[in-house]
């Protein structure tokens, strides 16, 4: 049989859905209909099935380019950033918490291989979503966007520390990140933004 990319695409499923170590070898293949012998043919190693679900996810977010699609879809910075914080929590919704604090905590070469990718592609989103909103009169024009990029690089490296903290442990992941994305945009608009912010709020539920 032939390894196809839908095959990747529910093992990605799965993991996320039930953590790394919680779902074994023989339920992956039993739930992809194929032999145990065929999947140890495609990956003799569940830190290279790793490798191939994070190069997975890397691929499928340029090709898709969700940001590209949520910068045409928003007038202004501040309905990207409200797109954003919609489209995030739906992903968020179909992941299992424990699939990054797993990730990091016992596969640090595939961890490292995301948060590169992350940190360098969020950040870069980040500081042209700043210069968006300064340009369009909707940010405070006195921010510092080398401080404010660099501190979302340390919130994603350690954001699984941070939904694991027994206080947080309650919420959904989507509903921290939510608070997270609210807080950093009230903290950044001027009083116009704040007025156009107001104003959104008020018409959608987030």
């Amino acid at each position: 049989m032939n390894f196809t990319k839908e095959h990747i695409t529910n093992i990605s499923n799965l993991l996320m859905k039930y953590g790394i170590r919680n779902i074994s070898m023989d339920n992956i293949a039993q739930e992809l209909g194929i032999s145990k012998k065929t999947l140890y043919t495609w990956f003799p190693s569940k830190e290279q099935m790793l490798d191939a679900v994070i190069d997975h996810f890397i691929s499928t977010f340029d090709e898709k380019n969700c940001h590209s699609s949520i910068a045409k879809d928003s007038e202004n910075a501040i309905d990207f950033i409200l797109l954003l914080i919609s489209k995030i929590g739906e992903v968020s919704k179909q992941i299992n918490p424990i699939f990054f604090w797993e990730l990091n905590k016992y596969y640090p070469v595939q961890a490292k291989k995301l948060n590169d990718f992350r940190i360098k592609h969020i950040r870069q989103k980040i500081i042209q979503n700043l210069e968006r909103g300064i340009n369009e009169g909707l940010y405070r024009d006195n921010i510092n966007i080398e401080i404010v990029s660099q501190m979302y690089v340390i919130l994603i490296k350690h954001f699984h520390e941070i939904i694991y903290q027994d206080e947080l442990q309650k919420f959904p992941i989507e509903k921290i990140l939510k608070e997270i994305y609210l807080f950093h945009i009230h903290a950044i608009v001027n009083d116009k933004g704040r007025e156009y912010l107001r104003k959104k709020l008020n018409l959608n539920e987030l």
